[in-house]
């Protein structure tokens, strides 16, 4: 005589299979399969300025559309790389740009806390690496590749200041670390 025990765990057994096998049988059924890449590129991110990954657009900040991420400019000696609306991001250590991939980022806790850009930070020197997660889900990494000028308003990106905001920045101390320049790729899951 069996034990009712043994039947039940059986039965779960048997039927979690079966669940299994028709979710990749049945028509119309999607299932998740692994994220793959599906943009990438380099941008600069000008002081001030709120970058949004999935467009590969500037944006002001404080305006809509939104930004994932801004690059704060709180003075001379002061800076974040901050993810707003809802993105969340992290700094990873002791792997290169090339082997990350959707699988490794996904796995990341991410946090919206501000990433300290500081001179005396060190953190987002050049070679730096940040894994992220948008609010729309779209995973994502980045690469610190280096810093423009402020005054330097030589790359197309510049072209997000007013001409009001070009003189000011004509007339104010020339920081190093104005702009922030990132190489990044993003994964978005795919279904089937």
């Amino acid at each position: 005589m069996s034990h009712p025990r043994i039947q039940v765990h059986h039965l779960a057994q048997t039927s979690l299979a079966v669940l299994i096998v028709l979710a990749g049988v049945l028509p119309g059924c999607k299932r998740a399969t692994p994220a793959v890449a599906w943009a990438s590129g380099t941008t600069i991110i000008p002081g001030s300025f709120g970058w949004d990954a999935e467009t590969d657009s500037i944006v002001d900040p404080l305006q809509v559309p939104v930004a994932d991420f801004w690059w704060e400019m709180v003075s001379e000696k002061e800076r974040y790389l901050t993810p707003t609306h809802g993105a969340a991001a992290t700094v990873v250590t002791g792997k290169t740009y090339e082997q990350i991939d959707a699988a490794f980022v996904d796995r990341q806790r991410t946090r919206t806390k501000k990433i300290d850009a500081g001179d005396k930070a060190g953190v987002l020197d050049p070679g730096v690496i940040i894994v992220f997660r948008t609010a729309d889900g779209t995973l994502g990494k980045l690469q610190v590749i280096g810093y423009r000028r402020l005054r330097d308003l030589s790359f197309p990106q510049a072209g997000a200041y007013s001409d009001a905001k070009k003189q000011v920045i004509a007339q104010t101390t020339d920081i190093e670390r104005g702009h922030l320049e990132v190489k990044w790729q993003l994964y978005r899951p795919q279904t089937r």
